[in-house]
Protein backbone atom coordinates (compact mmCIF):
# COMPACT_ATOMS: atom_id res chain seq x y z
CA UNK A 1 0.00 0.00 0.00
CA UNK A 2 2.61 2.56 1.04
CA UNK A 3 4.78 1.70 -1.85
CA UNK A 4 1.64 2.32 -4.27
CA UNK A 5 0.72 5.52 -2.45
CA UNK A 6 4.87 6.80 -3.32
CA UNK A 7 4.14 5.82 -6.94
CA UNK A 8 1.04 8.01 -6.95
CA UNK A 9 2.70 10.68 -5.28
CA UNK A 10 5.45 10.33 -7.59
CA UNK A 11 3.26 10.28 -10.78
CA UNK A 12 2.04 13.69 -9.78
CA UNK A 13 4.55 15.80 -9.32
CA UNK A 14 6.27 14.63 -12.39
CA UNK A 15 3.07 15.71 -14.45
CA UNK A 16 2.96 18.99 -12.20
CA UNK A 17 6.89 19.39 -12.95
CA UNK A 18 5.80 18.76 -16.91
CA UNK A 19 3.00 21.01 -17.18
CA UNK A 20 4.71 23.79 -15.44
CA UNK A 21 8.00 23.42 -17.43
CA UNK A 22 5.75 23.62 -20.59
CA UNK A 23 4.46 26.78 -19.42
CA UNK A 24 5.49 29.58 -21.06
CA UNK A 25 7.32 31.77 -18.98
CA UNK A 26 5.86 34.90 -20.15
CA UNK A 27 2.33 36.27 -21.72
CA UNK A 28 3.15 37.74 -25.03
CA UNK A 29 3.16 41.72 -24.55
CA UNK A 30 3.74 44.47 -27.09
CA UNK A 31 4.65 48.07 -26.06
CA UNK A 32 2.32 51.15 -28.50
CA UNK A 33 3.56 54.62 -28.29
CA UNK A 34 1.15 57.32 -28.53
CA UNK A 35 1.37 61.30 -28.63
CA UNK A 36 -0.38 63.49 -26.02
CA UNK A 37 -1.22 66.87 -25.42
CA UNK A 38 -1.98 68.91 -22.63
CA UNK A 39 -4.64 71.93 -23.02
CA UNK A 40 -3.69 74.12 -19.84
CA UNK A 41 -7.33 76.28 -20.42
CA UNK A 42 -9.07 73.06 -20.18
CA UNK A 43 -6.48 71.20 -17.82
CA UNK A 44 -7.25 67.89 -20.11
CA UNK A 45 -5.24 65.64 -22.00
CA UNK A 46 -5.87 64.08 -25.72
CA UNK A 47 -4.10 61.52 -27.24
CA UNK A 48 -2.95 60.53 -30.80
CA UNK A 49 -2.64 57.76 -33.05
CA UNK A 50 -0.36 55.03 -31.90
CA UNK A 51 2.63 53.29 -33.73
CA UNK A 52 3.63 49.46 -32.08
CA UNK A 53 7.14 50.14 -30.91
CA UNK A 54 7.28 45.98 -30.65
CA UNK A 55 5.33 43.69 -32.46
CA UNK A 56 6.65 40.38 -32.03
CA UNK A 57 4.09 39.40 -29.26
CA UNK A 58 6.86 37.92 -26.99
CA UNK A 59 7.68 39.94 -24.01
CA UNK A 60 8.12 42.85 -24.76
CA UNK A 61 7.64 45.40 -21.23
CA UNK A 62 8.31 47.73 -18.48
CA UNK A 63 8.87 50.83 -20.72
CA UNK A 64 10.42 53.98 -19.15
CA UNK A 65 11.45 56.90 -21.01
CA UNK A 66 15.03 58.38 -20.94
CA UNK A 67 15.82 61.57 -19.48
CA UNK A 68 15.52 63.20 -22.48
CA UNK A 69 12.47 61.87 -23.55
CA UNK A 70 14.04 61.40 -27.03
CA UNK A 71 14.46 57.41 -26.25
CA UNK A 72 12.36 54.45 -24.67
CA UNK A 73 14.26 51.98 -22.30
CA UNK A 74 12.52 48.62 -22.33
CA UNK A 75 13.24 44.80 -21.76
CA UNK A 76 12.59 41.75 -24.12
CA UNK A 77 13.05 38.39 -24.19
CA UNK A 78 12.73 38.57 -28.15
CA UNK A 79 16.60 36.99 -28.66
CA UNK A 80 16.29 34.23 -26.38
CA UNK A 81 14.52 32.98 -23.41
CA UNK A 82 15.82 35.78 -20.81
CA UNK A 83 15.16 39.41 -20.99
CA UNK A 84 17.43 42.37 -22.17
CA UNK A 85 17.21 45.62 -22.08
CA UNK A 86 16.36 47.77 -25.20
CA UNK A 87 16.52 51.41 -26.13
CA UNK A 88 13.75 52.65 -28.64
CA UNK A 89 14.94 55.69 -30.91
CA UNK A 90 11.50 57.58 -31.32
CA UNK A 91 12.54 60.33 -33.99
CA UNK A 92 14.63 57.28 -35.71
CA UNK A 93 11.99 54.62 -34.85
CA UNK A 94 14.98 52.45 -34.64
CA UNK A 95 15.74 49.94 -31.71
CA UNK A 96 19.06 49.16 -30.07
CA UNK A 97 20.25 46.49 -27.20
CA UNK A 98 21.84 47.75 -24.16
CA UNK A 99 22.57 44.93 -22.50
CA UNK A 100 23.41 40.99 -23.70
CA UNK A 101 23.01 38.44 -20.56
CA UNK A 102 21.95 34.95 -22.13
CA UNK A 103 21.85 32.99 -18.78
CA UNK A 104 20.25 36.54 -16.98
CA UNK A 105 17.07 38.51 -17.01
CA UNK A 106 16.90 42.03 -16.39
CA UNK A 107 13.58 44.16 -15.99
CA UNK A 108 12.55 47.66 -15.26
CA UNK A 109 15.01 49.52 -16.68
CA UNK A 110 15.21 53.46 -15.32
CA UNK A 111 17.79 56.05 -16.73
CA UNK A 112 19.07 58.32 -14.21
CA UNK A 113 21.75 60.51 -14.39
CA UNK A 114 24.11 58.14 -12.80
CA UNK A 115 23.13 55.58 -15.43
CA UNK A 116 20.33 52.83 -15.78
CA UNK A 117 19.15 51.10 -12.80
CA UNK A 118 17.67 48.35 -13.12
CA UNK A 119 16.54 44.52 -11.68
CA UNK A 120 18.84 41.92 -12.46
CA UNK A 121 17.09 38.33 -11.92
CA UNK A 122 20.39 35.61 -11.14
CA UNK A 123 18.02 32.27 -10.08
CA UNK A 124 15.70 32.08 -7.43
CA UNK A 125 15.46 34.01 -5.29
CA UNK A 126 18.56 35.87 -6.21
CA UNK A 127 17.23 39.02 -7.55
CA UNK A 128 18.44 42.42 -6.63
CA UNK A 129 18.73 46.14 -8.08
CA UNK A 130 21.83 46.90 -10.07
CA UNK A 131 23.16 50.24 -11.95
CA UNK A 132 24.61 50.15 -15.56
CA UNK A 133 27.01 52.60 -17.08
CA UNK A 134 28.25 51.75 -20.37
CA UNK A 135 31.86 51.00 -20.66
CA UNK A 136 31.87 50.08 -17.13
CA UNK A 137 31.00 47.14 -15.02
CA UNK A 138 27.57 47.24 -13.49
CA UNK A 139 27.43 47.41 -9.51
CA UNK A 140 24.94 46.87 -6.99
CA UNK A 141 22.17 50.24 -6.37
CA UNK A 142 21.15 49.14 -2.95
CA UNK A 143 23.18 46.83 -0.47
CA UNK A 144 20.37 44.87 0.89
CA UNK A 145 20.05 41.17 -0.58
CA UNK A 146 15.78 41.26 0.55
CA UNK A 147 14.78 39.58 -3.33
CA UNK A 148 13.50 42.43 -5.16
CA UNK A 149 11.01 42.59 -7.50
CA UNK A 150 10.24 46.48 -8.42
CA UNK A 151 11.67 49.44 -6.84
CA UNK A 152 12.05 53.51 -6.86
CA UNK A 153 14.73 55.59 -6.49
CA UNK A 154 15.54 59.03 -4.66
CA UNK A 155 19.22 59.39 -5.50
CA UNK A 156 20.09 61.52 -2.49
CA UNK A 157 17.49 59.59 0.06
CA UNK A 158 17.13 56.30 -1.11
CA UNK A 159 15.46 53.45 -2.71
CA UNK A 160 12.24 51.49 -1.67
CA UNK A 161 12.26 47.96 -2.30
CA UNK A 162 8.84 45.98 -3.54
CA UNK A 163 10.01 42.30 -1.71
CA UNK A 164 9.48 39.59 -4.31
CA UNK A 165 7.40 36.89 -2.82
CA UNK A 166 6.26 38.84 -0.28
CA UNK A 167 4.35 41.67 -1.36
CA UNK A 168 6.14 44.29 0.86
CA UNK A 169 7.87 47.45 0.84
CA UNK A 170 11.16 48.32 2.59
CA UNK A 171 13.07 51.45 2.55
CA UNK A 172 17.04 51.28 2.62
CA UNK A 173 18.61 54.54 3.08
CA UNK A 174 21.44 56.03 1.32
CA UNK A 175 24.55 54.07 2.33
CA UNK A 176 22.40 51.30 4.55
CA UNK A 177 21.44 48.04 3.78
CA UNK A 178 17.92 47.53 4.32
CA UNK A 179 16.41 44.82 6.99
CA UNK A 180 13.14 44.06 8.86
CA UNK A 181 13.95 47.65 10.76
CA UNK A 182 13.65 49.18 7.45
CA UNK A 183 9.77 47.53 6.60
CA UNK A 184 7.46 50.02 5.16
CA UNK A 185 3.74 48.54 4.52
CA UNK A 186 2.51 45.16 3.60
CA UNK A 187 -0.06 43.97 0.30
CA UNK A 188 1.39 46.69 -1.81
CA UNK A 189 0.80 45.60 -5.63
CA UNK A 190 3.65 46.35 -7.93
CA UNK A 191 3.80 49.60 -9.12
CA UNK A 192 5.58 52.50 -7.14
CA UNK A 193 7.07 55.44 -8.37
CA UNK A 194 8.91 58.75 -7.41
CA UNK A 195 6.47 61.26 -7.01
CA UNK A 196 7.49 64.21 -9.45
CA UNK A 197 9.07 67.24 -8.00
CA UNK A 198 8.70 65.43 -4.66
CA UNK A 199 11.00 63.48 -1.43
CA UNK A 200 8.33 61.07 -1.24
CA UNK A 201 7.24 58.07 -3.35
CA UNK A 202 4.39 56.59 -4.53
CA UNK A 203 2.62 52.88 -4.33
CA UNK A 204 -0.79 51.09 -4.18
CA UNK A 205 -1.60 49.65 -1.31
CA UNK A 206 -4.24 46.84 -1.84
CA UNK A 207 -6.93 46.61 1.10
CA UNK A 208 -8.43 43.95 3.21
CA UNK A 209 -11.84 44.83 1.70
CA UNK A 210 -10.51 44.67 -1.86
CA UNK A 211 -10.30 48.21 -2.75
CA UNK A 212 -6.79 49.69 -4.03
CA UNK A 213 -5.49 53.46 -2.47
CA UNK A 214 -2.66 54.79 -4.38
CA UNK A 215 -0.64 56.30 -1.46
CA UNK A 216 2.23 58.72 -0.66
CA UNK A 217 5.61 57.80 1.57
CA UNK A 218 7.31 60.02 2.98
CA UNK A 219 11.10 58.22 4.03
CA UNK A 220 11.74 61.43 6.01
CA UNK A 221 9.04 61.06 8.50
CA UNK A 222 7.84 57.70 7.42
CA UNK A 223 4.46 59.41 7.01
CA UNK A 224 1.58 57.61 4.75
CA UNK A 225 -1.34 59.69 2.61
CA UNK A 226 -4.06 58.34 0.98
CA UNK A 227 -4.20 59.76 -3.00
CA UNK A 228 -6.71 58.36 -4.93
CA UNK A 229 -8.48 55.44 -4.93
CA UNK A 230 -8.17 53.04 -8.06
CA UNK A 231 -10.80 50.05 -6.69
CA UNK A 232 -12.03 48.16 -9.93
CA UNK A 233 -8.70 49.58 -12.29
CA UNK A 234 -5.36 48.47 -13.53
CA UNK A 235 -2.94 48.49 -10.73
CA UNK A 236 -0.66 50.11 -13.04
CA UNK A 237 -0.32 53.93 -13.02
CA UNK A 238 2.02 56.12 -14.39
CA UNK A 239 3.62 60.05 -13.84
CA UNK A 240 3.96 62.56 -15.34
CA UNK A 241 6.46 65.36 -14.16
CA UNK A 242 3.77 67.90 -13.64
CA UNK A 243 1.94 65.06 -11.41
CA UNK A 244 -0.67 64.10 -12.93
CA UNK A 245 -1.79 60.21 -12.36
CA UNK A 246 -2.58 57.83 -15.38
CA UNK A 247 -4.24 54.66 -15.16
CA UNK A 248 -6.24 52.29 -17.03
CA UNK A 249 -9.92 51.20 -16.39
CA UNK A 250 -11.22 48.68 -18.66
CA UNK A 251 -9.61 50.14 -21.45
CA UNK A 252 -10.38 53.34 -20.60
CA UNK A 253 -7.30 56.04 -20.43
CA UNK A 254 -7.80 58.81 -17.43
CA UNK A 255 -5.67 61.19 -15.59
CA UNK A 256 -5.87 62.63 -11.96
CA UNK A 257 -3.98 65.83 -10.49
CA UNK A 258 -2.00 65.71 -7.31
CA UNK A 259 -1.56 68.75 -5.48
CA UNK A 260 0.80 68.49 -2.81
CA UNK A 261 -0.45 69.48 0.63
CA UNK A 262 -4.16 69.42 -0.38
CA UNK A 263 -6.66 66.16 0.73
CA UNK A 264 -6.69 65.35 -2.85
CA UNK A 265 -8.77 61.87 -2.24
CA UNK A 266 -12.24 62.72 -3.73
CA UNK A 267 -10.72 65.18 -6.46
CA UNK A 268 -12.67 62.94 -10.07
CA UNK A 269 -10.77 61.30 -12.60
CA UNK A 270 -10.57 62.91 -16.22
CA UNK A 271 -11.57 60.95 -19.11
CA UNK A 272 -8.78 60.92 -21.74
CA UNK A 273 -10.04 57.87 -24.50
CA UNK A 274 -11.40 54.74 -24.81
CA UNK A 275 -9.42 52.04 -26.45
CA UNK A 276 -10.35 49.43 -28.48
CA UNK A 277 -7.24 47.06 -28.42
CA UNK A 278 -4.83 46.75 -31.46
CA UNK A 279 -5.60 43.83 -33.54
CA UNK A 280 -4.04 40.76 -31.66
CA UNK A 281 -4.46 42.52 -28.51
CA UNK A 282 -6.51 41.95 -25.20
CA UNK A 283 -6.10 44.93 -22.63
CA UNK A 284 -3.38 47.34 -21.23
CA UNK A 285 -1.06 47.07 -18.61
CA UNK A 286 2.13 48.85 -17.95
CA UNK A 287 2.07 53.34 -18.67
CA UNK A 288 4.81 55.05 -19.15
CA UNK A 289 4.83 59.39 -19.71
CA UNK A 290 7.88 61.20 -21.58
CA UNK A 291 9.52 63.93 -19.35
CA UNK A 292 8.44 66.30 -21.88
CA UNK A 293 4.39 64.86 -21.47
CA UNK A 294 4.42 64.70 -25.51
CA UNK A 295 4.22 60.98 -25.34
CA UNK A 296 2.77 57.80 -23.64
CA UNK A 297 4.08 54.46 -23.56
CA UNK A 298 1.21 51.80 -23.36
CA UNK A 299 2.02 48.00 -23.15
CA UNK A 300 -0.88 45.65 -24.61
CA UNK A 301 -1.53 41.95 -23.68
CA UNK A 302 -1.31 39.39 -26.48
CA UNK A 303 -5.06 38.00 -26.66
CA UNK A 304 -5.70 34.76 -25.59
Amino acid sequence: MMKTNITKLVLKITVYLLCFLTLPLHAGFDIWIYPLAFNKTKQTWSIGHGEAVTKNQKYNNQPNFTLTGEALLFVSNKSGDFNDIYRYNISKQHITKVTNTPMESEYSPIETKSGINYVLEQGIPHQSIWSYTEDEPRKRLVNSLIPAGYFATHETLGTLIWARYAGSLYFEPKGESANESHFVVANVGRSLHRIPDEDSFSYLHNQADGAAIIKRFDPTNLSHTNLVNITGASQDYAWSNTQWLFNFKHNHLRAWHYTHGRNNVTTPWKSIAHFSPPDGYSSASRLAISPDNKFIAIVWKTAE
